[in-house]
């Protein structure tokens, strides 16, 4: 992926950031160290709806009835903050992203937009295909 998408994620996360209030201090947390490098947001993936099989990071603002925070991958379910933190932070591996906005009156047109950029950009959009 080119730097270019990397920063449009960084863009978009402090986007999140500034726009959103998340249920839980570790989201927070986590979104900013996803962010704080190019390396960081290659290994991310923003989706609109999860795939099967893959590590996905689910965060949740206020304004949704889901868990405030959620760590699938292809064994377990984490639930605890401090477990989903550790595991980001101590692992390489690739991290879709779902934001959970809640019952929102429109959708949120930055997501679209990056959503559409991942798309065009990856060598795996198949498998995101869905996000269309």
């Amino acid at each position: 992926m080119t730097d270019n998408l990397n920063q449009l994620k960084i863009d978009f996360i402090e986007y999140l950031l500034f726009q959103y209030e998340f249920k839980s201090r570790i989201s927070v947390w986590t979104l900013n160290y996803l962010k704080r490098s190019l390396q960081q947001a290659e290994r991310i993936h923003f989706v609109d709806s999860i795939v099967n099989n893959h590590v996905t990071l689910t965060l949740a603002t206020i304004q949704s009835n889901s868990n405030a925070i959620t760590l699938q991958t292809n064994t377990q379910l984490y639930k605890n903050s401090n477990e989903i933190f550790n595991f980001i932070a101590n692992s390489s591996f690739a991290i879709d992203i779902k934001i959970d906005f809640g019952t929102q009156l429109r959708r949120e047109r930055r997501l679209d937009e990056l959503l559409v950029a991942q798309l065009l950009q990856s060598p795996y959009y198949i498998t995101y295909f869905n996000d269309i």
